[in-house]
């Protein structure tokens, strides 16, 4: 289960993985966010941060939220976040790209 998209710096300082949801269920029996955590947690990076990328509907539902918590209380050392389609489509909009 390969991330959308995984970014590191030299240094080994810090590792971003962020995983696009948008309305799919999590892969390997639900599993696939709590494994990209302990892949983060064991890579030696100093700063690991797991991003779940979706939509402010799903996040207002309460889709993913028990998943992100999975890691939260289960995977030491990894910042959890979600990040809305909607604020990358605002800040696009804002700058004036189209």
């Amino acid at each position: 289960m390969p991330a959308e998209l995984l970014s590191f710096s030299k240094s080994e300082n810090t590792i971003v993985l962020i995983e696009n949801k948008i309305g799919s269920k999590f892969t390997s029996a639900g599993t696939q966010l709590i494994r990209q955590a302990k892949f983060l947690e064991k890579s030696g990076f100093k700063n690991k941060i797991l991003i779940v990328l979706t939509s402010e509907l799903f996040l207002s539902k309460g889709w993913y939220l028990s998943e992100m918590q999975n890691v939260i209380d289960n995977v030491e050392g990894v910042k959890v976040f979600a990040m809305k389609w909607e604020d990358i489509f605002n800040a696009i909009e804002s700058k004036g790209i189209n």
